[in-house]
């Protein structure tokens, strides 16, 4: 015979989720820091599916690991959650769902961005898309099937100009990258990069050629 699980014993569980990295300092948890992964414990944790917040305690891995400002059109997260909880106390699939994105709608707002006046916040763009119980062995990063990378450059880095190359050092490529590994799983991250010189700089660059090509 076959036992029966538990339905409050934790269970893992991927978690396929969405976000701008714009307001984030990350992906992975970082203390006293505002992470993709810390506002979406803070969430669960609201809604009483976990029985601890720390990521040891919670199985909690990722598929790609993701910086600062980085975007993801999809990225796998999984960590341990009560089925009951989901099923009993939230409705299952659809309204747990729900429930899970208005709760980090009201989480976020508990984080101001620095530099904003008081009660002023910011939209955190993370969306739950969806989820799904897998076995225990389950590491997202070690089943991933491919990760598709994309470098969004401005368009006036890739000019052929003198001063400006001269000010980048010559190095300015725009790049997608494919990486390719056996797995059942798939994310995405859409990165959108600076180079060492600043937007102000190349903007007087731009500017100073435009002055001498009119005296010409």
């Amino acid at each position: 015979r076959s036992k029966k699980s538990d339905p409050t014993k934790p269970k893992k569980y991927g978690i396929l989720v969405s976000y701008t990295g714009t307001n984030f300092s990350g992906l992975q948890i970082q203390p006293k820091v505002l992470t993709i992964e810390s506002l979406l414990i803070e969430a669960l944790n609201e809604l009483k599916v976990i029985h601890h917040t720390h990521p040891k305690q919670l199985e909690l891995n990722r598929a790609c690991r993701t910086d600062r400002g980085v975007h993801a059109i999809r990225n796998m997260l999984c960590c341990k959650m009560i089925p009951q909880v989901i099923n009993d106390v939230h409705g299952g699939y659809v309204n747990f769902i729900q429930k899970l994105n208005e709760t980090i709608v009201q989480c976020a707002q508990r984080h101001p961005q620095k530099g904003k006046k008081d009660g002023e916040h910011i939209e955190r763009n993370l969306i739950v898309q969806g989820y799904t119980q897998v076995h225990d062995y389950f590491i997202p990063k070690n089943f991933c099937k491919k990760r598709t990378y994309l470098y969004l450059l401005p368009k006036r880095t890739l000019l052929a100009n003198t001063s400006l190359n001269k000010l980048l050092g010559n190095n300015t490529t725009s790049t997608t990258t494919t990486a390719t590994s056996s797995s059942t799983t798939s994310s995405t991250a859409t990165a959108t990069t600076s180079n060492s010189a600043t937007a102000s700089n190349l903007d007087d660059v731009m500017e100073k050629d435009e002055q001498s090509e009119n005296q010409v």
